[in-house]
Formats: structure tokens, C-alpha cells, sequence
């Protein structure tokens, strides 16, 4: 069995997070600005584009995010600690979808 220095783990994660991070910031500069022109190519109704856009538009900020829940998540199953990766996963599914923002959007009538 091969042993991996905790150094080489800290690196790939390093450079795993600073590459995916770049690529996702420069997709959400492409994104941002385009978000009418690229729905388009799926609907052709104003009114789908237009929540559409709104929405990719906020989308395109959380776009780095999803790159380091994803890059922590495997380094952790990589070194052998899956069971952490379950914590996230309850907590993004069950515990933040009844956070204060959601009541909010919900008493102005913006939410469901």
C-alpha cells in the first residue's frame, strides 16, 4: 500500500481548487453578460428568457462555490473521511433549505 505524504494531498488540493476556481470565474464572465443570448438557444419566449436570465445571472456568482464544495468533498472520500461528505450533504438538503433567507423571500413574496 502506497502512503501519500499529507503535503502531496495539501498541493493537488491546492492547485485542484485555484485551477477549478479560475475556470469557473472565467465561465461566469462569459455567462454574466450572454445569459439572454445563451437561453435563447433553448426558448424563444420573452418571458422564460427573461426569469432565466435573472436567475443564470445569480447562478454565475455561485459558480466558484460548487467547484470547492466539490474538490473538498473528494479530497475528503480520497483520505479515506467519506463520512464528513454526509454532514454537508444533510446540511444542504435539509438544514439550509429552512434558513431565514428562505422565510424572507417568502414573507415579500418572492419565493414560493
Amino acid at each position: 500500500m502506497v502512503r501519500v505524504s499529507i503535503i502531496v494531498i495539501y498541493d493537488v488540493k491546492k492547485i485542484s481548487l485555484y485551477v477549478g476556481v479560475i475556470m469557473m470565474v472565467v465561465a461566469a464572465a462569459i455567462i454574466y453578460p450572454f445569459a439572454p443570448f445563451l437561453l435563447s438557444f433553448f426558448n424563444s419566449d420573452s418571458t422564460v428568457i427573461q426569469a432565466g436570465t435573472a436567475y443564470l445571472r445569480i447562478e454565475a456568482f455561485a459558480l466558484p462555490t460548487y467547484v470547492i464544495l466539490n474538490v473538498l468533498t473528494s479530497v475528503l472520500q480520497g483520505i479515506k473521511k467519506p463520512n464528513f461528505t454526509v454532514v454537508i450533504g444533510l446540511y444542504r438538503q435539509i438544514f439550509n433549505a429552512y434558513n431565514p433567507l428562505s422565510g424572507i423571500s417568502r414573507y415579500v413574496e418572492y419565493g414560493n
